[in-house]
């Protein structure tokens, strides 16, 4: 059996909104804004935290956007 550690098989299968490959989202729906974020990829630091800069990046860059147009902000 091969375990794959880089949410390949997750990729493969399932689309999400937006160009993060689907790990990590937001949209907006009248005044709120959510954001979905992927917490597995803290459970597997040891194969780099690369995931994990990258959503922050992202996350921060969202939120500082969106706080101009939101009134609301939601997450999972």
């Amino acid at each position: 059996m091969i375990i794959a550690r880089n949410f390949t098989h997750y990729k493969q299968r399932f689309s999400m909104p937006g160009d993060t490959q689907g790990m990590f989202y937001s949209f907006n729906l009248g005044l709120a804004h959510f954001v979905v974020i992927s917490t597995e990829a803290y459970y597997f630091p040891t194969y780099g935290t690369d995931q994990i800069q990258t959503q922050y990046n992202w996350l921060k860059e969202d939120l500082r956007v969106s706080h101009e147009s939101s009134r609301y902000m939601y997450t999972n």
